[in-house]
């Protein structure tokens, strides 16, 4: 096996190509395992399958790489004689780690070293050799980080910090530690070195400019642990893990916020300071923190404040210098309540109600201001209207608003002008038992009120008097009571409404029916009539009180519909019911051809299209038959006698009676009789079946062949074989059937 070696210079340091020259040379043709799972202790061999010129004229090894993709085993394969192949042993090792070892490389060296190196994508079929080690002894537990920590809480430019980190592993111990902290998008940290003063894995940073070490606060990203069976485990998060700050030697304290107003329903303190600086709000001994956004904005939550509380905002810039304090009160924002008005009607002469006390409540009428007073000391007021001011506006809205001393308006409270007089018209429509809401017409704006026993609904009129008053469905005969009312609650005469039946039965029930059947039976709504119709023919007849129904019927066909009806005595007529007539009538039984011993396929007729069933002992063989009945079914060889059971299924499900038949036995020709063969012979002659093919066979490689004449006596040529060679000659008839072989050895 020749090599063609290629050295490449790649950052100053050498390593070899190998590139494999276009001869012929040994071939792995399989690898394989004495066993896919293993424990401590336990053997393992490796065998390799190569084609190669000069058996045992190799070396091999086998590379196998552990889970951790660390551990290795390397042994050498030794030549076996016996078998022709190479075997690499090893031994499982309590310290072996448990997980899946992967077949990963085989090396190849020949008598003049020249070598190859297969890696696991070049070999046939890898996983075929792949080893589960089992191993519960063996730690695979990573170690554990239970805190980090810093020396100093802050520190500037020229100054050092101490990263410590309490990490344990209480079986292997721990090998390396990595810790990382983070400040946006810049990063320091490396590897901890054990200190044994403190027990702990120590990094040393040492704080550079802003450009290298931005100031700010750093918090831990990251910490990687490894134990001594490389055993890793990367936290992104610690229990008790220390941050610090980045401090400005240089900087100065920031300019006093700039803080917008708060009133007494405000609940968020905004306003500007430098970007990226604490604030604090102080109200009282209690203070609210937060930080500004990248433009110096900020928005700090508190609990709502009473009407002249002093708060104190302050900024602390990232080197923790401290602004001066804005100081804000906390001002009356709270508007007073909507007015409670009492009803207006189109002849009213004062507008009555109550708002918040000492609050001026003011009325108007689109943009007109009615009027105005002061409430008294119990929200109460009066404010008097001109004779006949609002004669002709019924159905107009006022508008009417309180203002607080500090200038806060109220919602306003809309009141709608009202009728002084009840409703003239009154009427209500048909209200069935399918109803959802009640109709009709009234004077627009009125109030309309339905009442079904204890319940009422109301609504209001549009302009155009019509009203529609969502109810539940009521039953057939309930009593309804309706009125219409103005404003001022005058109210109409009530009218009487019985709500109509207009509910249809529901949809009969009705049992199969089948080409057997003489009667139709259901159910359907008690005391309803039944029609049911049969193509033209129409059957009739009623329920009785548990709403069953019987009607006799001619025998109907297999496949045509039948559909039934329910009519109530209202009139209302139910969704038809359509029954499909089934088939109950079983197909013929089926006709089947023989079958004999040679037979691989059942055939025969049945029903068009219906399903074949042959059950030959426990075993069952199913064909559908064609359009004209015709079926092949496909059957294993079976012994002369055998029993076969044939049945035909129809669509409906309806099962045939079966047609029972015997496998017929067919003989095969008796062994050729053959005369001594020499070693110089060129025909092999004797006599056999009359009409059969005779063979003649060296192993299994047919050497001649030749047709017996009528008297049975054959002839055929071959070459001379070799002394002693064994001839193997048989006879097969026109029906296939083949001889018992006739042994001859050659003179």
């Amino acid at each position: 096996m020749a090599v063609i070696t290629v050295f490449v210079f790649v950052f100053s340091s050498l390593s070899a190509l190998q590139v494999r020259a276009a001869v012929v040379g040994p071939v792995i043709k399989a690898v394989t395992i004495d066993k896919w799972e293993a424990g401590p202790g336990d053997d393992v061999t490796v065998t390799i399958d190569v084609d190669e010129l000069d058996p045992g004229d190799l070396q091999i090894q086998v590379f196998y790489r552990g889970p951790d993709g660390v551990a290795l085993k390397n042994p050498f394969a030794i030549f076996n004689q016996e078998t022709g192949k190479y075997e690499a042993k090893f031994t499982i090792g309590s310290k072996d780690r448990p997980g899946v070892w992967k077949l990963d490389q085989i090396n190849i060296w020949d008598k003049k070293f020249n070598s190859d190196y297969l890696k696991r994508d070049y070999l046939p079929n890898p996983e075929d050799a792949d080893l589960t080690v089992v191993n519960p002894d063996f730690d695979v537990t990573p170690p554990v980080v239970h805190s980090v920590k810093v020396d100093k809480q802050k520190v500037t430019e020229g100054e050092s910090i101490t990263l410590s980190v309490e990490a344990s592993d209480e079986q292997s111990g721990v090998l390396t530690v990595s810790v990382f902290y983070r400040n946006g998008k810049y990063g320091i940290g490396g590897s901890a070195d054990f200190n044994p003063e403190t027990g702990k894995y120590e990094r040393v940073i040492r704080i550079g400019s802003p450009a290298a070490t931005p100031i700010g606060t750093w918090t831990l990203l990251s910490v990687e642990v490894e134990d001594r069976n490389h055993n890793r485990a990367e936290f992104y998060s610690v229990p008790y893990s220390d941050s610090f700050k980045v401090l400005d030697k240089n900087s100065t304290a920031p300019p006093p916020p700039v803080v917008n107003g708060v009133s007494e329903v405000d609940t968020m303190v905004t306003g500007r300071t430098e970007p990226s600086t604490d604030v604090t709000v102080k109200i009282g001994e209690l203070e609210y923190k937060d930080t500004s956004d990248q433009n110096g904005y900020f928005s700090i939550s508190i609990p709502r404040q009473a009407e002249g509380t002093v708060i104190m905002v302050t900024a602390i810039n990232l080197s923790d210098k401290t602004s001066p304090a804005s100081v804000i009160i906390v001002t009356d924002g709270t508007a007073p309540d909507v007015p409670t008005v009492d009803a207006v009607t189109d002849i009213s002469e004062r507008i009555t109600g109550k708002a918040e006390k000492n609050s001026t409540v003011e009325v108007t009428l689109g943009t007109k201001l009615l009027g105005s007073t002061v409430a008294e000391d119990d929200g109460s007021f009066i404010i008097p209207l001109e004779a006949n001011q609002l004669l002709f506006f019924t159905g107009h809205e006022l508008s009417v608003t309180a203002t607080d001393k500090a200038g806060n308006r109220s919602p306003a409270a809309i009141v709608a002008i009202g009728k002084g007089l009840p409703p003239s018209l009154l009427t209500v429509n048909e209200v069935s038992d399918r109803s959802t809401e009640v109709t009709g017409s009234t004077d627009s704006g009125a109030f309309v009120t339905v009442t079904i026993g204890q319940a009422a609904y109301t609504t209001e009129a549009d302009s155009h008097g019509i009203f529609k008053v969502d109810i539940p469905v009521q039953k057939a005969g309930t009593e309804l009571s309706v009125i219409a009312s103005n404003s001022s609650g005058k109210a109409t005469k009530p009218v009487i409404r019985y709500v109509v039946d207009r509910t249809a039965p529901e949809r009969p029930v009705v049992n199969s029916v089948s080409n057997l059947s003489k009667e139709v039976l259901g159910k359907a709504e008690p005391r309803s009539t039944v029609t049911i119709t049969i193509g033209k023919a129409i059957f009739v007849t009623t329920t009785g009180a548990d709403g069953w129904f019987t009607a006799a019927i001619p025998q109907p066909k297999e496949g045509i519909n039948i559909t039934v009806t329910a009519k109530d005595k209202a009139g209302n007529v139910s969704k038809a019911a359509v029954v499909k007539v089934l088939d109950k009538i079983a197909p013929a039984i089926p006709k089947v051809n023989a079958v004999s011993n040679l037979s691989k396929i059942i055939t025969g007729k049945a029903e068009a299209k219906s399903t074949v069933t042959a059950i030959i002992g426990t075993s069952k063989y199913t064909v559908a038959a064609d359009g004209s009945g015709n079926f092949s079914i496909p059957i294993p060889l079976k012994k002369a006698g055998t029993k076969i059971s044939v049945t035909a299924k129809d669509v409906s499900g309806n099962i045939s009676s079966p047609r029972l038949l015997m496998v017929l036995d067919k003989i095969a020709p008796a062994p050729p009789k053959v005369k001594k063969v020499y070693r110089t012979s060129k025909t092999v002659t004797g006599t056999a079946e009359k009409n059969s093919i005779i063979t003649v066979k060296v192993g299994t490689k047919t050497i001649g062949t030749v047709k017996t004449n009528k008297s049975g006596k054959f002839t055929v040529k071959i070459k001379p074989q070799k002394r002693k060679t064994k001839l193997t000659i048989t006879a097969t008839d026109a029906a296939k059937n083949k001889s018992k072989p006739t042994l001859v050895r050659v003179y």
